[in-house]
């Protein structure tokens, strides 16, 4: 009986998680260690296209020298502009 409860408060968990992850924002990143690593830098642009579900409300993208980052905005908590991310 102990096992049984126990199974189903971890189960209760684990819907908790996936829940809570399914109601997150996206954020991807490419580091380049050379000039060649630098050809990738633009699928950036894909990566963050991966995560449409993560934050269908935004994104931005930031490229310079050897780095790439991009993210997806989804508005939970603030839904105005003031929660726009930079």
């Amino acid at each position: 009986y102990i096992n049984k409860v126990l199974h189903n408060i971890l189960l209760l968990h684990l819907w908790e998680i996936k829940k809570s992850i399914e109601r997150m924002c996206g954020i991807a990143g490419i580091i380049a260690f050379n000039d060649n690593g630098k050809q990738q830098l633009p699928s950036i642009h894909k990566a963050t296209a991966m995560m449409q579900k993560r934050g269908p409300d935004g994104e931005g993208f930031f490229e310079h020298e050897y780095i790439a980052l991009g993210h997806k905005r989804l508005s939970i908590i603030d839904t105005s502009n003031a929660g726009l991310q930079p």
